[in-house]
């Protein structure tokens, strides 16, 4: 659920109970992000405590949005490194696979195969 879900669902819950504190309200809302969001939002850009429920919301969706876009990063990071290695391979692969040692079935002779033959059947 993204924090923008949550505090959809937390607000309509928080209605119900008028006469909480906003300092309970920004507690309350605290405990229930994820645990690395939690963290990240125990306090303000400054190290200051929230003043505000919609001021913790905002920051905790920025938070957010920071999180997926290093996870997206890493992803195409790992992606791009499988990549690399698959390059690698296929390198190999061609060098095993060269054609110098191997016999045409058309012609007989050696250092190609049937498909590149020059003799054409």
């Amino acid at each position: 659920m993204s924090v923008q879900d949550y505090a959809s669902l937390f607000r309509q819950q928080i209605v119900h109970i008028p006469e909480m504190h906003e300092n309970d309200r920004i507690r309350w809302f605290q405990q229930g992000l994820t645990s690395q969001l939690c963290t990240e939002c125990a306090v303000d850009q400054n190290g200051s405590d929230f003043s505000s429920l919609d001021a913790l919301i905002q920051f905790a969706v920025g938070q957010e949005r920071r999180f997926l876009v290093m996870q997206q990063t890493n992803h195409s990071q790992k992606r791009a490194s499988a990549d690399d290695d698959n390059s690698a391979k296929k390198v190999r692969f061609s060098d095993i696979s060269d054609n110098t040692d191997k016999k045409c079935y058309n012609c007989r002779k050696v250092g190609h195969l049937a498909k590149d033959c020059p003799i054409k059947k």
